[in-house]
């Protein structure tokens, strides 16, 4: 191999290394703990999520259309990630129940569980949210 491309196959691997970060992501799995709602409220959110008639339940017929997106939706009342405000609250929340069906940025799931997500904070926030 000539001293020409040699420098350029160094310098190229030299440029991707400083493009990648490859430091570990921390995320901490446990719920929240200024975050626990009672079971009254949780009832609540998940009548007017999933509810015959509820305000929300166009959106989750679309979820239970999509493989995945379900079990995240019950992953995530799970972890209370429903009874957060700030829309990077909820995903930071919602992070472990994604891994944990893999449901990546191109997953037909993430649609549904976004308007879902939506839905919940806008006719459903009262009952859901606790501020």
């Amino acid at each position: 191999m000539n001293l020409k491309v040699l420098l350029h196959v160094s310098l190229s691997v030299v440029a991707l290394q400083a493009c990648v970060d490859t430091s570990p992501i921390v995320v901490n799995e446990s719920k929240d703990a200024s975050v626990q709602p009672d079971a009254g409220t949780v009832a609540a959110c998940l009548a007017c999520v999933t509810g015959d008639g509820a305000p929300c339940r166009a959106a989750y017929d679309g979820c239970v259309a999509a493989p995945k997106c379900v079990d995240f939706i019950e992953c995530a009342f799970e972890l209370h990630c429903f009874a957060l405000l700030a829309l990077e609250d909820r995903i930071r929340c919602g992070e472990p129940c994604l891994r944990r069906f893999s449901i990546g940025s191109t997953d037909p799931a993430i649609g549904p569980i976004l308007l879902l997500n939506t839905c919940s904070q806008t006719s459903c926030g009262k009952e859901c949210v606790i501020e």
